[in-house]
C-alpha cells in the first residue's frame, strides 16, 4: 500500500507491502511520486522487486560496465585504468543490498585524500554504472545510492601559467635527454593550445604544410576544428617530418612520465601538462587575437568556457593602454 505525505513543498511516498522492506522516496510533485510508488507496487506484485541482490557486488557491475560499455567512449583506456583501481577498493566487493549512501559518502571523503576531480570523475563514473544496471540489465534497486551523496565541489580552475625563466629551464633540463619527442611536442602545445591527446593522436594526413594548416578530428567536445599554423609551428614539424603515420609515436603514460620527471629537473613546482594549453591561450589573447578567433583554434564552444583560460599578463595590457 502507498502513503503520501507532503513535507515543506515535497511529497514524501512510502510504499509498504508484508515480507518486505519499506521503501520511501521524495519528490517534486505528487504526480512524480504517484508514478514511482506505481512502479514500485507493480515490482513487488510481479516478483521482480524486493530485497536489493545480496549477490551481486558493485565491482560485479563495474565489470560488465567495462565490458560493454567503456570500449565505446572516446577515453576508454583511461576509463577502463579507473575501473580497474575501483576493483580493487574495498567498495568495490559490497553487495547491491550493502551499497548505501553511508558507506559511499565514506568513499568519498577517504578518496579526497587523491584530489576533488578524481573523486568526482569515480562518483559520476559509478553512478552511471549503477544507473545503466538499474535501466538497462534488470538489476533491482528502488534508487540509485550514489543520487543521494554529495559529489565535492570542483576545485577552482587553474590559472597557473608559465613563469619567467621557466621555459628555458625546461630546455636546460632536456638538454642531452634521450626523450627527442618531448621538446616539439612542448613547443607545439604552446603554439597550437592543442591538447596532450591532441598531439599524441595527430596524423602526418591531418598535417598540411603546404597551406600551413592542422586539422584536429575526433575532439574531446566532438567537433572537428583546423588551426592555423604560425611559422614557428611550420618549422617544428619540417624538423621533424617522419614516415610513421602518427606525428609522435609515444602513448599518454610515458609522456606523463616523461614530463614529470622533466619538471623535477628543472626544479619548477606545480606545472601540468595541460597548463601549457593555459598558457597559448593567453599568449593568443595577448597577441591581439579576437576571442572567436581563438575559440576557432582552441576548439571552446562558449567565451565562459574560454575565458576560464585566459589570464593575459598584466603588465602588457598596462603597455596597451599607455600607448592608445
Amino acid at each position: 500500500m502507498a502513503t503520501f505525505q507532503q513535507r515543506s513543498g515535497k511529497w514524501l511516498a512510502r510504499v509498504r507491502k508484508a515480507g518486505f522492506p519499506t521503501q520511501s522516496k521524495t519528490f517534486s510533485s505528487k504526480r512524480l511520486a504517484q508514478a514511482w510508488a506505481i512502479r514500485i507496487e507493480h515490482g513487488l506484485e510481479s516478483g521482480i522487486a524486493g530485497l536489493p541482490d545480496k549477490t551481486t557486488s558493485l565491482g560485479d557491475l563495474l565489470m560488465r560496465y567495462q565490458k560493454t560499455i567503456t570500449p565505446h567512449k572516446k577515453s576508454h583506456k583511461d576509463e577502463a585504468r579507473r575501473i580497474n583501481w575501483l576493483l580493487r577498493c574495498p567498495l568495490s566487493t559490497l553487495s547491491l543490498s550493502h551499497l548505501t549512501p553511508a558507506v559511499i559518502s565514506n568513499f568519498r571523503d577517504e578518496r579526497l585524500r587523491d584530489g576533488v576531480r578524481t573523486t568526482h570523475y569515480d562518483l559520476t563514473l559509478m553512478r552511471h554504472c549503477v544507473e545503466t544496471a538499474r535501466r538497462e540489465w534488470g538489476i533491482y534497486l528502488s534508487d540509485n545510492p550514489f543520487d543521494a551523496v554529495k559529489k565535492p565541489k570542483p576545485n577552482k580552475g587553474r590559472e597557473r601559467r608559465l613563469r619567467a625563466g621557466e621555459y628555458e629551464a625546461l630546455m636546460r633540463a632536456l638538454s642531452g635527454s634521450q626523450v627527442t619527442y618531448l621538446k616539439p611536442i612542448i613547443d607545439l602545445a604552446l603554439g597550437t593550445a592543442m591538447r596532450q591527446s591532441e598531439l599524441l593522436q595527430l596524423k602526418w594526413e591531418h598535417v598540411c604544410l603546404d597551406r600551413r594548416l592542422i586539422r584536429i578530428i575526433d575532439t574531446k567536445n566532438g567537433l572537428n576544428r583546423t588551426i592555423p599554423m604560425m611559422i614557428n609551428v611550420y618549422n617544428i614539424f619540417n624538423r621533424i617530418k617522419s614516415n610513421h603515420k602518427l606525428v609522435f609515436k609515444v602513448e599518454n603514460s610515458p609522456l606523463r612520465q616523461s614530463w614529470t620527471r622533466l619538471v623535477k629537473r628543472a626544479g619548477i613546482e606545480d606545472l601540468h601538462f595541460h597548463d601549457l594549453r593555459h598558457e597559448a591561450i593567453s599568449r593568443f589573447f595577448e597577441m591581439g587575437f579576437t576571442p572567436p578567433e581563438i575559440a576557432s583554434i582552441s576548439g571552446h564552444r562558449t567565451l565562459s568556457q574560454l575565458m576560464r583560460y585566459s589570464h593575459a599578463n598584466t603588465s602588457l595590457v598596462a603597455d596597451k593602454l599607455r600607448s592608445l
